[in-house]
């Protein structure tokens, strides 16, 4: 992929080479990048949705494609969020003004009808709390905006628990021994700094415990992963379905998987667990025809 110069302010866009310059990309901030496939391409449909990628800590583009491809694909529009460690770290200042950047975006005349389908990896997870207060103090009815989002896709999410140990593997993935003594520093900073960081994160973390967005959803963790820990995951499912009455959660459960890298250790379990839950849908239904998904298949392998 080549970027295309546009303006000295410059938001960059490009059009992907797959299918022949079917896709395009603009970046808007730092922080947000829009994907759309070219209206040429596109089947009208009054209720395509906007995908929402949320993505785990130091994603690297080529891996955050492999999961735009399957939604662009489908038609729709993806708008991929990724933070850095210091807005991850200093919330207000950081992870909040970035939801509320998400927030003004789908909120624009050419969004603002259309569905959302969530997908939260890793810290994503978190985020998603941060964006779901923001959208509900931006509703001038309530459930305007929250009603909105048509499902939801946690990908190994780390509750607060978990977030010393996911920051630290994110930023040193292959140093296990800074990784422990970054994760001790960063518990240590958790303990210190209430007002600017830990409240945030703990409110954060009840907005997880008890999601006012009743959709569907699908999450999918790892009994092996200390970040996105399973018995976490499991707390806030059995919360969902029995506290909150939720009948519309499904899991996805591997045995052993390195974190947010479960699509890559169990691939073909992972896409059929994937496309089995989107076709529930009323909107991707019949989307994925055999030779079509053979073609996302395949650009999940290169």
């Amino acid at each position: 992929m080549q970027y295309k110069s546009l303006t000295a302010s410059a938001i960059r866009s490009y059009a992907t080479k797959l299918d022949s310059q079917k896709y395009q990309r603009t970046i808007i901030d730092p922080n947000l990048t829009f994907e759309s496939t070219n209206p040429q391409y596109v089947m009208d449909h009054p209720r395509r949705p906007l995908v929402l990628i949320l993505s785990w800590l130091a994603a690297k583009k080529q891996h955050i494609d492999k999961f735009s491809n399957i939604y662009l694909r489908s038609g729709c529009d993806v708008l991929v969020v990724k933070l850095h460690t210091t807005q991850l770290l200093l919330p207000k200042t950081g992870a909040q003004v970035v939801a509320q950047n998400v927030v003004n975006f789908i909120q624009k005349e050419q969004f603002r009808e259309r569905p959302l389908l969530v997908c939260g990896f890793s810290t994503g997870g978190y985020f998603y709390s941060e964006l779901i207060q923001k959208m509900q103090a931006a509703e001038k009815v309530k459930g305007e905006i929250t009603n909105r989002i048509m499902a939801q896709i946690y990908d190994s999410v780390a509750d607060m628990p978990s977030i010393p140990q996911g920051i630290s593997k994110a930023l040193l993935q292959h140093d296990s021994l800074s990784q422990r003594a970054m994760s001790k520093c960063l518990q240590t900073y958790l303990n210190v700094m209430e007002r600017p960081a830990t409240q945030h994160y703990r409110r954060g973390s009840k907005v997880f415990h008890n999601n006012p967005v009743n959709a569907p959803s699908l999450f999918i963790y790892s009994k092996s992963d200390p970040v996105g820990c399973y018995r976490q995951n499991e707390m806030v499912i059995k919360n969902l379905r029995t506290k909150l009455g939720y009948d519309n959660i499904d899991t996805k459960v591997f045995d052993k998987s390195p974190h947010v890298s479960h699509m890559y250790k169990h691939q073909e379990e992972y896409l059929a667990t994937l496309k089995w839950f989107l076709e529930k849908l009323d909107y991707f239904r019949d989307r994925f025809e055999d030779e079509e998904w053979g073609r996302i298949i395949r650009v999940m392998k290169e």
